[in-house]
């Protein structure tokens, strides 16, 4: 399990951790969102190299939950650098790293739950 998703977690690693760093540096906060997308759909080419099926399995949705989880980080940042963007809920870091934590942890919880079911 490790194995074939840890590029997954670093990938939203490095994604939850574009929101530590300062609002003004947004060239390496860029920089960083897009070492996670590609990190983020490596590892799901990777997966799928390893995996041989077609129908819709636990770790395709694992993946596009990660893919999903690190573009959305991408739009709360540069929600965060505009203006003319009002997310009052996502405008604190804190939130926004808490937010995609807590989705990951439990959209990954309830997969294994029905997977060992």
């Amino acid at each position: 399990f490790l194995k074939l998703f840890l590029g997954a977690f670093l990938a939203l690693f490095l994604s939850v951790a574009v929101f530590f760093i300062p609002k003004e540096d947004f060239d390496a906060r860029s920089q960083i969102s897009i070492g996670a997308i590609f990190a983020a759909v490596g590892n799901k080419y990777f997966v799928d190299s390893n995996t041989i099926s077609n129908v819709l399995t636990y770790s395709d949705i694992i993946n596009n939950t990660v893919i999903l989880l690190v573009v959305f980080n991408v739009f709360v940042m540069i929600a965060q650098r505009n203006s003319r963007l009002d997310f009052k809920i996502f405008e604190s870091e804190k939130y926004a790293v808490f937010f995609s934590l807590f989705s990951f942890i439990t959209i990954s919880l309830v997969i294994m739950i029905l997977y060992l079911r």
